[in-house]
């Protein structure tokens, strides 16, 4: 391989981690949904990068690339292709989002933050399972985790903080809060409020 195939190659490695990332923020029922498709495990580099090829390459069923026909519009149809070959109902899917406040007054006032403490869940047979505890402090969302879920998943806590780029996992994790619930847990006095829940996908 010489110089130029090496910079190629950097390159497309690059432009796959920029499609996937983007296809993730704009997109996030269809990423979730495509996390059921790789053979790797998901919210990783590798995932990413196979994602990013994913979105680059010619797709025959879609006669173009899923990322060519998400900018023809096409997002209904790429859901469709994705949904099938992941056997996952679309509407099974259920997106939030975290709550964006432009208003000055909101803007001035600064809210507590929101910790998470979850557990994704593998085994072969049995599905994924991500379980999700939250609160305006370390040990509040480490409670609502460990009194809420199983013992046997305690040994799998990833505990993390939402900022303004928190990882990928982390961002998965958050999207079971409501709009609501992230409210009321960054205006509530400091380790007062706690959350959990809980999402299963059969796979069998």
């Amino acid at each position: 391989m010489d110089s130029s195939d090496s910079e190629f190659e950097s390159a497309l490695r690059k432009a796959e981690g920029i499609v996937a990332e983007a296809f993730m923020d704009a997109f996030p029922k269809h990423y979730m949904i495509s996390q059921r498709i790789f053979s790797v495990p998901e919210d990783t580099e590798p995932f990413l990068r196979k994602l990013g090829r994913f979105l680059l390459d010619y797709d025959q069923e879609l006669g173009a690339s899923p990322a060519a026909a998400l900018a023809d519009g096409r997002s209904d149809l790429l859901l469709k292709v994705l949904a099938n070959r992941s056997s996952i109902d679309p509407e099974s899917i259920r997106v939030i989002s975290m709550p964006i406040h432009d208003s000055t007054e909101e803007a001035e006032r600064k809210p507590e933050s929101i910790f998470l403490a979850y557990c994704d869940y593998y085994a072969t047979g049995e599905g994924v399972t991500l379980m999700v505890g939250a609160g305006n402090t370390k040990n509040a969302a480490r409670e609502s985790f460990l009194s809420n879920a199983p013992e046997y998943f305690h040994r799998g806590l990833i505990e993390d903080k939402l900022d303004d780029s928190p990882p990928p996992e982390t961002r998965r994790a958050a999207r079971l809060l409501s709009d609501a619930m992230a409210e009321l847990i960054a205006s509530l006095p400091r380790g007062a409020p706690q959350f959990y829940a809980k999402i299963h996908y059969n796979l069998a």
